[in-house]
């Protein structure tokens, strides 16, 4: 289900409207002023990884077998600044799969 296709008074959507164009304004400010973003369009930017975000974070801890916590903050931290500073290739100090520790 799309965000606005959700049951919300008109109202509401509105002030989740506003909510989320308030956190893409933050968001492109701190890309302005991060030394390590690479992007060249934050105006692009700040909505794509404030969208991401809300996405992933929504269908991944409400989903029937819910993602760790940190682990989702880890992976997220690691596509965005991927994406954010152009690196190409990672490599991670971590695991957080039960099956490796």
């Amino acid at each position: 289900m799309l965000f606005e296709e959700a049951p919300r008074s008109p109202e509401v959507l509105a002030r989740l409207h506003e909510m989320e164009q308030f956190a893409v304004t933050m968001v492109a400010g701190l890309l302005d002023n991060h030394p390590a973003v690479t992007v060249t369009d934050n105006t692009l930017s700040a909505p794509i990884v404030v969208a991401a975000v809300e996405s992933l974070v929504h269908r991944l801890m409400t989903a029937h077998d819910p993602a760790q916590p940190e682990a989702l903050e880890d992976e997220n931290v690691l596509l965005l600044g991927c994406y954010l500073n152009g690196a190409t290739t990672t490599s991670r100090t971590t695991s957080h799969d039960p099956r490796t520790q």
